[in-house]
C-alpha cells in the first residue's frame, strides 16, 4: 500500500534569487521510510517508490515468525503480503519428542498429542532391575520412568524354590560348619521363607 509521506517528499526551499518555489521533487525508491503497517512479526523494511509515497513492504513468504523450539508445535510462516503471522500448527500425534522425563531406566519414547504438548511415555514389562541372590528381577511398571521399588514378598519370592532345591541333607552340613552368625542369618532367611509360604497358602 502506498500512501503519501512526508519521508518520501523532500521539502522544497526558496532559492533566495526568485519568488517562486521550486518545482516539487520525491525522495529516490531507495529512501527508508515508516509506513502504515508496523511492528508486526512480517513486517519488512518500508521504501519509498520515488514519487512521495512510503511502500509497506513485507518479510518474504516462508519466513518463519510463529512459535519455535516446540517439536509438537509446526511454527507459522510469513505470507509475505501481509504483517501478521498466521497462527501456528501442531505436529501430529504420532510425532516423537522430548517430554520432561528422559534419560531414566523406564523411559519410552515420547510422543506429541497433536494439541502441541509431549506426553511422557514409560516402558512396561521391561526388566529394569536384574536378579541378585534371592530376588526376582523388576519390571518397569508403565507408570513411572525410574525401576520400582521392590517389597519384601517380591524380593524373597524365590526363598521357597531356592530352599526346595537344597537337599536337607546339604542344609543340615552346612549349618555344622557355619559360624554362629551365619546360623543367624539362616535362621531369618528360613523364617522368611516361612512367612512367605504362609501368606501364600
Amino acid at each position: 500500500m502506498a500512501v503519501a509521506n512526508a519521508e518520501c517528499d523532500v521539502a522544497e526551499r526558496c532559492t533566495g534569487s526568485s519568488g517562486a518555489c521550486p518545482a516539487d521533487t520525491f525522495a529516490p525508491s531507495t529512501t527508508k521510510c515508516t509506513g502504515t503497517c508496523n511492528g508486526n512479526p512480517c513486517d519488512g523494511q518500508d521504501y519509498c517508490d520515488g514519487n512521495g509515497n512510503c511502500v509497506d513492504n513485507y518479510l518474504p513468504s516462508g519466513t518463519v515468525c510463529g512459535t519455535t523450539g516446540n517439536t509438537c508445535i509446526i511454527p507459522a510462516t510469513c505470507t509475505g503480503d501481509m504483517g501478521f503471522c498466521p497462527p501456528d500448527d501442531f505436529a501430529d500425534s504420532a510425532t516423537p519428542c522430548t517430554g520432561t522425563s528422559s534419560g531414566h531406566v523406564c523411559d519410552g519414547q515420547d510422543k506429541c498429542d497433536g494439541s502441541g504438548n509431549c506426553v511422557d511415555k514409560f516402558l512396561n514389562g521391561v526388566v529394569c532391575k536384574k536378579p541378585v541372590g534371592y530376588s526376582r528381577p523388576i519390571y518397569c511398571n508403565g507408570k513411572s520412568a525410574t525401576c520400582p521399588v521392590a517389597t519384601f514378598l517380591e524380593a524373597t519370592s524365590n526363598l521357597r524354590e531356592v530352599a526346595e532345591a537344597v537337599p536337607v541333607s546339604e542344609q543340615l552340613v552346612g549349618l555344622r560348619s557355619s559360624s554362629p552368625m551365619m546360623v543367624l542369618g539362616l535362621v531369618c532367611v528360613v523364617a522368611g521363607a516361612v512367612a512367605l509360604v504362609t501368606v501364600r497358602n
